[in-house]
């Protein structure tokens, strides 16, 4: 009975994981726009924010990066 109850788990935690999807790319794509967003508003530098999400390009980054009125004030 063990061993029946055992298999009939492990079958449905098989089933249960090939169901699961992978993250999707625009989720990690609007995760990579708040990090930036988010970095800009703390003041963090652009170089170290460049370092972090691996641009090699400060115009790439600025692509990213939304930031409202009363923080460029």
């Amino acid at each position: 009975a063990l061993r029946r109850l055992t298999g009939e788990l492990i079958a449905k935690a098989e089933k249960t994981t090939r169901r699961r999807r992978a993250p999707s790319l625009g989720a990690f794509h609007a995760l990579r726009h708040s990090f930036i967003s988010f970095a800009a508003r703390a003041g963090v530098p652009q170089l170290a924010v460049r370092a972090i999400v691996a641009d090699s390009n400060a115009a790439t980054t600025r692509l990213y990066e939304h930031v409202d009125e009363p923080t460029l004030q």
